[in-house]
């Protein structure tokens, strides 16, 4: 029986070096495919552009670079105040400053690709859960820089058509976690072929002791954003701290009518049922 293609290539590449594998590609099966004919060859870039968009979310997110960089500012950090606990905490403070600029410029990108792109959930997932393992690590530093005095981050994130959906004063990074945490879960409700990832991700937040903060941000009331006057300050005073809290708990404007119908079903799991 004649062999396939793909097995001849996928023999090839265990059996010789990489290099002599891009070797074979470049000088003979890359000018093959090229001069397919023009209807073989638009199907073959149908299938490619299609493979392209599966990683394009990996790319953006890029947990092993980005987790890699924190990690080593982590350690960094921990063997500074280790040295000089006494008199290093503003230089400990700066050094917290850089990893919570870290994980908010991160934060974006995860909402982007989890909810917006609607793929890559489980690395969403896999990349939020270290974003509250950083916060942890930082809270626990023991320096005396004070940690909860640096963690009210000026957090913006905006949808692909330049919308701020996301947009505190009153919070910090764990707010911005625990709110791209949320529109994950409703993500996975609506793309996932199964409820397994959802009820990973509400198992998760509740063995992390999220479950009251997450119900919280599950109501049916709707908030936007606040919005900023040129200097970047609120045009309107707050007479209602409570309700103030309360709307930055939300900020679900944004939300599709499927998001919207995936609310009820995510509590679902929350009271320990299955949708």
């Amino acid at each position: 029986m004649a062999q396939r293609p793909s097995q001849v290539l996928r023999s090839f590449a265990s059996s010789h070096e990489h290099t002599q594998f891009q070797d074979l590609l470049q000088k003979h099966v890359y000018p093959f495919l090229d001069r397919l004919p023009a209807n073989e060859r638009n199907n073959l870039m149908a299938v490619l552009c299609n493979a392209c968009d599966m990683y394009k979310g990996a790319q953006l997110i890029g947990y092993e670079s980005r987790s890699a960089v924190i990690s080593k500012k982590l350690v960094a950090l921990e063997k500074h105040v280790n040295a000089d606990w006494k008199n290093g905490w503003e230089d400990q403070g700066n050094m917290m400053y850089d990893i919570l600029g870290q994980l908010e410029e991160w934060l974006s990108l995860l909402w982007k690709v989890g909810v917006e792109m609607g793929t890559e959930h489980k690395l969403v997932h896999k990349s939020l859960k270290y974003c509250i393992t950083t916060l942890k690590k930082l809270k626990g530093s023991r320096s005396r820089a004070e940690f909860e005095d640096m963690a009210h981050p000026d957090i913006e994130i905006m949808d692909a058509t330049g919308r701020a959906v996301y947009r505190i004063e009153h919070g910090d990074t764990e707010h911005a976690v625990l709110w791209v945490w949320r529109e994950l879960l409703l993500s996975a409700v609506i793309n996932s072929k199964t409820i397994t990832l959802a009820k990973n991700l509400v198992a998760d937040v509740v063995k992390l002791g999220f479950a009251k903060d997450m119900l919280e941000r599950l109501r049916d009331d709707v908030s936007a954003p606040s919005l900023r006057n040129p200097s970047g300050y609120r045009k309107i005073e707050i007479d209602d701290w409570e309700a103030e809290r309360n709307r930055e708990l939300l900020l679900n404007a944004h939300w599709s009518p499927e998001m919207r119908a995936a609310v009820p079903k995510v509590k679902v799991l929350f009271a320990g049922g299955s949708t």
